[in-house]
Order: structure tokens, then C-alpha cells, then sequence
């Protein structure tokens, strides 16, 4: 029995992807004409990084975790369980913190166009604990050459089909690394308040930190009945060019029961450009039965993911005349 939580705690993200948001886009004040400019930069560098890994496919390895949760996770660092194994085993480590459960999942992730001409990042998992997925194929086929699905519809099924194999019972489909830049994109900006922060280092380079808290309602992520669960989070950015190395969007929402964290760098490729590095996440979820029956009231889902093998895609068609 796959465990799951009270539907007052299922969260679905119906934005799953950058540029996804149509809610309309109220006008947030900038007393800072310095960050207005930093943030037209870095908007129009998340325009260029969508068209250029709009044509990547990479190949990501999903370490995922369900804990008993024993305070804020620090970093992905602390957690050796989320190291990838190449062999992969059933046994758990005895001690006070280990994982309750562990999943090794192996896919393809790429950016695809839905109807509309809405972009979202789509996980195509391939091997699940070293074993490869069945029918992987022909799910695809049924996923993005269905004549009757419509805009909404199509949207539902790609992102629903990226989270097919999430670990614990929380349901989500926003846990994909382009999801962080959804508050920076040029078309979302409007609904969020932006601040500079103090500079900080990463592997010796200073970048400026810009936070920003979504203001707009219906939220990007919104409970199944309709309720906001707004967003908000820090961006890592070379303030002269926009380029973003890292990005960081938490919630934290008592209603619905909901603490997470999803943190997304973005590394230079010599032959595709900017792509995602690294993606760690964590999620704080209750009321969760386990298999067997017994409760644990307190645990989260930690993840790391790693991605590599980037190679540019192309779409050739032909026609044959009888």
C-alpha cells in the first residue's frame, strides 16, 4: 500500500514549469531602480536559458528518502544516503534518523512545449532501484500524441507523469530543477515582492542574493480545492549579467500542512550552455501511514538529484508520397 496523507495536506502544483502562470498581474512597486535593472537582466537571461535547454535532454540520477523528520535538514551534505549507488540493496542503516524508505530513480528530464506554447520540465524515468520501467515507450507515445487532449489537460497528464515515481505520500509535480526560476521569469515578476540582500560567496565568486515572496492570488501552487500556497525563496545572480547559479524557493504553510524546499544550481556546459546541476529538496509531511499500518505523524521526504550526459535533441519529420 503506497502511504498517503490527509487531503487537506495534498498539495498540486498547477504551474509546474517556467512561464506557466496566467493569473492576472498586479504591479509590484520597486522603490529600487538598481534592482529593477538587475531583474530585467536577469529575466531576459532565463528567456535565453529556455529556448537554449528547450533542445538538452539530460540524464538525471533521483535519490529520494522518507525520514522521521528530527529538525530542519541543513544541506544535502549531511544525508550519505542520498549519494548514488550503482549497486543497489533493500537494507537500511539501524539508527535513530535513518530512512524509513529509499528509491533510486534514473531518467531523462527536458524541457517540452505543451499546447499553448507553455514550456515545463518533463522526467522521463527509465530505470526505478536499477530495474528499467516497461512500456516506457508506448507511455510516451499515449503522453504527447494524444489528438484528444486539450491545453489543460495535456499539462495535467506531463506533470502527473513526471511525479510517477515520487517516494512518501505527499503528492507533487513541481519537484523538477527549472522550478526555482519561476518567480524570476519575465512573465511571473509582477507577482512577486523582490529584495536585495546581503553578497555572498559560492566556490569563491561573490553574487548578489535577490529574495522574492509571491503577492498575486490564485498562487502559482494551490491546493486541489483552490486554497493559495504562496511561494517564495532567494536567487544567487551575477549581478552584471543576470546569469542565475543558484536558486531557492521554499513554502511554508501551516494549512496545508506543508514545509518544503527545493534549491536548483546551474552550472556552465562547455557544449549546451547553462544547464542544472544539482537539485536538492526537502518535504515536511504529517499524518503519513506507513505499509503494515503503523503511523509515523512526523517525517519528510529528502531528495537529491544530479544530472549529467547533456546532448542537444532534434525533431526530424518526413513524408512519404505514394
Amino acid at each position: 500500500m503506497r502511504a498517503f496523507l490527509s487531503a487537506a495536506a495534498i498539495v498540486a502544483a498547477l504551474a509546474s514549469g517556467l512561464g506557466l502562470a496566467r493569473a492576472p498581474q498586479p504591479e509590484v512597486q520597486r522603490s529600487d531602480p538598481a534592482l529593477a535593472a538587475v531583474l530585467e537582466r536577469v529575466g531576459a537571461w532565463i528567456t535565453r536559458f529556455e529556448r537554449d535547454f528547450s533542445s538538452v535532454v539530460a540524464e538525471e540520477r533521483y535519490v529520494q528518502l522518507l525520514k522521521p523528520w528530527f529538525g530542519v535538514p541543513r544541506s544535502s551534505k549531511d544525508e550519505s544516503e542520498l549519494e548514488w549507488r550503482d549497486e543497489v540493496g533493500t537494507t537500511l542503516p539501524n539508527r535513530p534518523n535513518a530512512p524509513l524508505r529509499r528509491r533510486q530513480l534514473r531518467s531523462d528530464v527536458l524541457l517540452v512545449q505543451a499546447a499553448g506554447e507553455r514550456w515545463l520540465s518533463y522526467r522521463d524515468v527509465f530505470e526505478v532501484d536499477g530495474r528499467p520501467v516497461r512500456n516506457r515507450e508506448e507511455r510516451i507515445k499515449r503522453l504527447f500524441l494524444s489528438e484528444q487532449a486539450d491545453d489543460k489537460e495535456q499539462l495535467r497528464r506531463i506533470t502527473n507523469e513526471s511525479a510517477r515515481y515520487n517516494v512518501g505520500g505527499l503528492i507533487r509535480n513541481f519537484n523538477i530543477p527549472t522550478f526555482p526560476l519561476i518567480a524570476a521569469q519575465p512573465g511571473n515578476q509582477a507577482r512577486f515582492r523582490f529584495d536585495r540582500r546581503k553578497d555572498e560567496p559560492i566556490d569563491g565568486v561573490t553574487y548578489g542574493v535577490v529574495e522574492f515572496k509571491e503577492q498575486a492570488s490564485p498562487a502559482i501552487v494551490r491546493t486541489p480545492n483552490g486554497q493559495d500556497v504562496p511561494i517564495e525563496g532567494r536567487l544567487w545572480v551575477d549581478i552584471d549579467s543576470g546569469r542565475i547559479v543558484r536558486a531557492r524557493v521554499e513554502i511554508d504553510n501551516r494549512w496545508a500542512n506543508l514545509r518544503s524546499v527545493i534549491e536548483t544550481t546551474y552550472v556552465d556546459h562547455e557544449e549546451t550552455g547553462v544547464v542544472p546541476g544539482s537539485m536538492w529538496e526537502w518535504y515536511r509531511t504529517t499524518q503519513l501511514t506507513l505499509t503494515g499500518g503503523e503511523r509515523a505523524t512526523d517525517t519528510y521526504v529528502e531528495c537529491l538529484a544530479t544530472y549529467a550526459n547533456f546532448r542537444r535533441f532534434t525533431v526530424e519529420t518526413a513524408e512519404i508520397i505514394k
